[in-house]
């Protein structure tokens, strides 16, 4: 797991980058197992977020906003490291993920409405569908990798630079 703080004016700026894609979890799907995976238990989720808190928390005033940027693994660890800044009282102001699974469970799910969550995956992004039972919050974007030369119908109006 790698992370870094930045600290700007009035902001903190948190980016947290891992990959998703362990051994562990592509033999899972390999063999056909069920998609009910316990990505919360087999990643450590609720230890990394506690180790990152304890490094970063001695450095953080509460004056600040915060954002945070996930990518992969790190997109998980970025949600839950912001729902447990926010119930100690920092100002999350934002969390964009890119290439999150659905990660959010129903006990947060209620949590995570406060927490400006943007998710931005690619088409067909395998991500977005890989675990049973949880959800996503916040605004997605999915990034397309076509010129829009010409309008695409299925996206409504659209504007030319």
């Amino acid at each position: 797991m790698k992370y870094a703080v930045t600290e700007e004016e009035n902001t903190y700026k948190i980016v947290i980058s891992s990959d998703l894609w362990t051994p562990a979890l592509l033999e899972h799907f390999q063999n056909k197992k069920s998609t009910k995976y316990d990505f919360f238990a087999a990643f450590n989720i609720s230890q990394t977020v506690t180790t990152i808190s304890s490094k970063i928390l001695p450095n953080l005033q509460k004056s600040k906003d915060i954002h945070i940027c996930g990518y992969s693994l790190g997109s998980i660890v970025a949600i839950y490291l912001a729902l447990s800044l926010q119930s100690q009282d920092y100002p999350v102001k934002r969390v964009i993920t890119f290439a999150q699974p659905s990660v959010i469970t129903p006990k947060d799910f209620g949590n995570s409405h406060g927490l400006g969550l943007v998710r931005i995956l690619l088409p067909k992004e395998p991500a977005g569908c890989l675990f049973d039972n949880h959800a996503s919050a916040g605004h997605l974007l999915v990034l397309t990798s076509k010129p829009i030369l010409e309008p695409i119908p299925s996206f409504g109006d659209q504007v030319s630079l």
